[in-house]
């Protein structure tokens, strides 16, 4: 693509030298690159002490950024973020899944190395993930005319088949969340699975379903007014990928939703409290925005964009397991300390997503929100109340537009507010780029990722040559690491 000088922006930090033996640019966390396109001239290249940042200027048109060198001794990072949808931001809806900012980051030893493609210019189109139902089929889930209760066997609409199937309530958790499986499905993994939902909900009641109330909404989510319950149906899909689902049906004036979850041979209580909070989440987000939209007629649909609404309930299922394995929000924590259960330890597989694909959703935007919380708990606001301002605000978009143009308060707007006028999302995208690669290797607080810690990698070295598998052997943390668990400050 062409590399417009307006259009992408761009952040550079020196390190100390941390052992790599192999000199040369290595990619990191960098997503597979565009079209080769030629080098930028330069008037001179960009040189680093350690400790030093820079913002480098886009090359012209056709052109990579300028290359970089470092003193003898050092190593630097390189984050390019592709940042026309945030500005496409400013006057009005950035659009559900378009294009948007990926990042890529860069590893180098001394010497002059040139820097990574910035060219970016990838889309995510996907179906929203709200289904749309123009009129219910009899026996649907929405159209339930009284509550379900424990061992009640009854019909439900199975659009698998188009056509209603029996089921049976297993669980009523809380007077409230129905855990239902349609009969004849899954019967030897259904036991064992139950028994890890029971525990599952022992986080979701306790931690996610609290935090969903204090970020989005108050009230619980339905599936009808007249059940005032919200319906969990099993399945088994063994020719589906989809490990879970929540539908909306778009046929009434308000949100009328459901969710359902695939039975697993493989799934720990842990993996299904992450899957259960991410889901039900997402009925949390349309009533937020229902509740926030002016225009009844637009009904229940959300119009946030995917990276908000995908990492934003990962968010939610990553902070599920955060506070069921009492680690601080902003701890630094090291899964591999003596005092980490296995809650910890999935914790930290999460922590440093693989990939900058923001409009691909789940972890990569989650890391990124994730990252903005933690700015606004060091800067003394509250846990729940930083979560709430981060995940309403990407619910809005980065100025407030939906994709329906109906205007809220903004993310930009709930960061500024917070943190100071200067702060902005393009600088925001490049610092968490960097912090990625940055982390504990550096003094900087602003390149820390304070929720997770880097020590992750099994040693300093790995930090400058390729990705290290997820837990290296105890007791090699990078500086700054902070060994076992922690009391939870939420």
């Amino acid at each position: 693509m062409s590399l417009r000088p307006t259009l992408t922006a761009s952040l550079l930090l020196a390190l100390a030298a941390c052992g790599s033996d192999s000199p040369g640019t290595t990619p990191v966390t960098a997503e597979p690159p565009a079209a080769p396109v030629q080098q930028a001239t330069c008037a001179a290249p960009v040189r680093l002490a350690v400790g030093e940042t820079a913002e480098l200027p886009a090359a012209a048109d056709g052109g990579t950024l300028c290359p970089v060198s470092a003193q003898p001794g050092a190593e630097f990072v390189v984050a390019v973020v592709d940042t026309r949808a945030v500005r496409r931001a400013e006057t009005g809806p950035e659009g559900y899944g378009l294009a948007f900012p990926g990042y890529t980051v860069a590893v180098s030893t001394a010497g002059q190395a040139a820097l990574p493609d910035p060219s970016m210019d990838r889309a995510a189109q996907r179906s929203p993930h709200f289904a749309i139902a123009p009129e219910p089929p009899a026996h649907a889930a929405s159209v339930r005319d009284r509550p379900w209760t424990l061992g009640e066997r009854f019909p439900l609409y199975d659009p698998a088949v188009r056509a209603p199937r029996q089921a049976q309530v297993l669980r009523v958790y809380d007077g409230h969340f129905v855990v239902a499986a349609y009969e004849g499905d899954a019967p030897a993994l259904l036991p064992r699975f139950m028994a890890q939902m029971d525990s599952a909900w022992g986080a979701i009641g306790a931690h996610a379903v609290p935090l969903m109330r204090a970020a989005y909404s108050r009230d619980l989510p339905v599936t009808t007014p007249a059940s005032g319950q919200f319906l969990i149906i099993l399945r088994d899909d063994p020719n589906g990928d989809v490990l879970g689902r929540t539908l909306n049906d778009r046929s009434f004036d308000a949100p009328r939703m459901w969710t359902d979850i695939k039975i697993r041979e493989k799934s720990g209580y842990l993996e299904l409290a992450e899957l259960v909070s991410h889901e039900v989440a997402h009925a949390f987000q349309a009533l937020y925005m229902y509740a926030s939209r002016p225009d009844i007629s637009m009904q229940s649909a959300a119009g946030a964009t995917l990276w908000a609404t995908e990492g934003g309930a990962d968010l939610i299922s990553f902070e599920t397991v955060r506070r069921a394995s009492g680690v601080e929000f902003t701890a630094n924590f090291d899964a591999r300390g003596a005092g980490a259960g296995p809650a910890a330890r999935r914790l930290a597989e999460r922590a440093h997503p693989g990939s900058g694909w923001l409009s691909a959703g789940y972890d990569a935007p989650a890391g990124f929100l994730r990252i903005l919380a933690s700015r606004r708990v060091l800067a003394g606001e509250p846990v729940d109340e930083a979560i709430r301002e981060v995940l309403r605000g990407a619910a809005d978009g980065w100025n407030g537009w939906d994709s329906y143009g109906v205007r809220r308060t903004g993310l930009n707007a709930r960061m500024r507010a917070r943190l100071g006028e200067s702060w902005n999302g393009e600088d925001a995208l490049l610092d968490w780029a960097l912090a990625h690669a940055a982390d504990d290797l550096t003094a900087d607080p602003r390149f820390q990722t304070r929720s997770s810690c880097a020590c992750t990698r099994s040693s300093a070295a790995d930090r400058c040559g390729a990705r290290s598998p997820p837990f290296p052997p105890r007791g090699r943390a990078s500086p700054g690491c902070r060994t076992g668990a922690q009391p939870s400050s939420a």
